[in-house]
């Protein structure tokens, strides 16, 4: 859990900070929208931070798998 919480937040803030420009850039608007636009892209920032951190979990955990059974049968 601590693995999940630590780099959820990491990616969070990156994938917030990346997706706020992008839409900085693309919106005629410089206002945004106000709090709107944070109210929107947070959990969309939460959600794919969860997401990457998961898959970089589980392509880590199966690197470690197929090292160990390399060191078996060595």
């Amino acid at each position: 859990i601590k693995y999940y919480l630590q780099f959820t937040f990491a990616w969070g803030i990156v994938i917030f900070l990346c997706l706020f420009f992008i839409v900085k850039l693309i919106m005629s608007d410089r206002s945004m929208g106000g709090l709107q636009t944070f109210y929107i892209l947070l959990p969309i920032a939460i959600v794919l931070a969860f997401v990457a951190t998961h898959l970089t979990f589980i392509i880590n955990e199966r690197k470690l798998k197929n090292l160990i059974d390399r060191d078996r049968t060595n």
